[in-house]
Protein backbone atom coordinates (compact mmCIF):
# COMPACT_ATOMS: atom_id res chain seq x y z
CA UNK A 1 0.00 0.00 0.00
CA UNK A 2 3.25 2.10 0.03
CA UNK A 3 2.76 3.15 -3.82
CA UNK A 4 -0.89 4.94 -2.67
CA UNK A 5 0.31 6.29 0.05
CA UNK A 6 2.84 7.89 -1.85
CA UNK A 7 0.30 9.11 -5.05
CA UNK A 8 -1.41 11.30 -2.32
CA UNK A 9 1.61 12.87 -1.64
CA UNK A 10 1.64 14.17 -4.82
CA UNK A 11 -1.78 15.03 -5.17
CA UNK A 12 -1.36 16.83 -2.04
CA UNK A 13 1.01 19.60 -2.78
CA UNK A 14 -0.14 21.45 0.61
CA UNK A 15 2.86 20.12 2.32
CA UNK A 16 5.00 16.95 0.48
CA UNK A 17 7.16 16.70 3.17
CA UNK A 18 4.82 16.97 5.94
CA UNK A 19 2.79 14.35 4.02
CA UNK A 20 5.52 11.75 3.48
CA UNK A 21 6.17 11.77 6.83
CA UNK A 22 2.57 11.19 7.56
CA UNK A 23 2.08 8.95 5.46
CA UNK A 24 4.25 6.47 6.84
CA UNK A 25 1.79 6.71 10.20
CA UNK A 26 -0.98 6.67 8.54
CA UNK A 27 -0.84 2.45 7.89
CA UNK A 28 0.77 2.24 11.40
CA UNK A 29 -2.53 4.27 12.39
CA UNK A 30 -5.23 2.89 10.42
CA UNK A 31 -6.44 3.25 6.74
CA UNK A 32 -9.44 5.59 8.23
CA UNK A 33 -6.79 7.82 8.05
CA UNK A 34 -5.84 7.85 4.33
CA UNK A 35 -9.70 8.28 4.03
CA UNK A 36 -9.35 11.51 6.11
CA UNK A 37 -6.78 12.80 3.95
CA UNK A 38 -8.98 12.17 1.01
CA UNK A 39 -12.24 13.90 2.20
CA UNK A 40 -10.21 16.89 3.76
CA UNK A 41 -7.78 17.50 0.34
CA UNK A 42 -8.58 21.51 0.89
CA UNK A 43 -6.89 21.42 4.16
Amino acid sequence: MPRILTRKSHENPVMPKEDGIVELSYPILSSEKLVDLLSIPEI
